[in-house]
């Protein structure tokens, strides 16, 4: 499972600018940090990253899938500090 994450965090780290960041946040689960983004650029981000992750991931001679769910927060409209937009995408996650 651990060389399926690292193959998915590197296909999300081609496709963000290099002034953003990926980090891996619990198990599983990963964070994309846009700087001096707003809403609609964030839309784009998501669809971009949806379609990333997308489709087969040879990994260890297997061919896995990988079920995605993204949510998104923009400062400062979702929350000013970083715990506030963690959980407004949490929750948009889940919605």
């Amino acid at each position: 499972r651990e060389n399926l994450l690292l193959v998915a965090s590197q296909r999300l780290r081609n496709r963000v600018r290099g002034t953003d960041e990926v980090v891996r946040v619990g198990d599983g689960n990963f964070a994309v940090l846009l700087l001096a983004a707003g809403a609609q650029e964030a839309e784009l981000v998501e669809r971009r990253l949806r379609q990333a992750l997308r489709g087969a991931y040879g990994v260890d001679g297997r061919s896995m899938h990988l079920h995605v769910r993204l949510g998104t927060a923009v400062f400062p409209e979702d929350g000013r500090q970083g715990a506030e937009l963690a959980e407004a995408a949490q929750r948009k996650l889940l919605s």
